[in-house]
């Protein structure tokens, strides 16, 4: 049986908060999650994208998602799946979401950054919910590193909510 994690119940009232006009902190992709040249490991790798169609301008990928009515069901609800290489079943990501809000990047929730293990296979899937028709949001996920693997490769995956 897949497991499913949905971040949007605990972040559905931080995102209700923005549209309230709250002012959150600004947070920019940790520095940490980039491998470093000192070590000898070789880097994990996450392969993640968001399940939909998308678009791409100015050579980032948008994926358009419907607003989400929470208690409907998951059709339209933005959906972040994906792996980590080599194997680290049981091992947590860091899940970092923002949403462009009066010209920056802001954090939606607190804390800033959810964990999550990652299901059999190395696998993940993500709901993100809460965010009004209009907003666009950027999600990244990142992988620490072990004794065997570097931290991998630290990107946003972006998307926009329509009506």
């Amino acid at each position: 049986m897949k497991l499913r994690t949905t971040i949007g119940t605990t972040l559905a009232a931080a995102a209700s908060v923005l549209a309230l006009g709250a002012s959150p902190a600004l947070a920019a992709a940790p520095a940490a999650h980039a491998a470093t040249a000192a070590t000898a490991r070789p880097a994990a790798t996450v392969h993640v994208s968001f399940a939909g169609g998308y678009k791409t301008v100015n050579g980032v990928r948008y994926y358009h998602f419907k607003h989400y009515v929470p208690g409907s069901n998951t059709t339209g609800q933005p959906t972040l799946v994906g792996w980590v290489s080599p194997n680290k079943t049981g091992e947590n990501i860091k899940t970092y979401w923002q949403v462009w809000y009066h010209g920056a990047w802001v954090n939606v929730g607190q804390p800033a950054v959810a964990t999550f293990k990652l299901h059999q296979n190395s696998t993940f899937d993500i709901f993100f919910h809460g965010l009004k028709a209009g907003y666009t949001a950027r999600v990244g996920i990142a992988y620490q590193g072990d004794s065997k693997n570097s931290a991998a490769k630290f990107t946003w995956q972006y998307y926009h909510v329509t009506k």
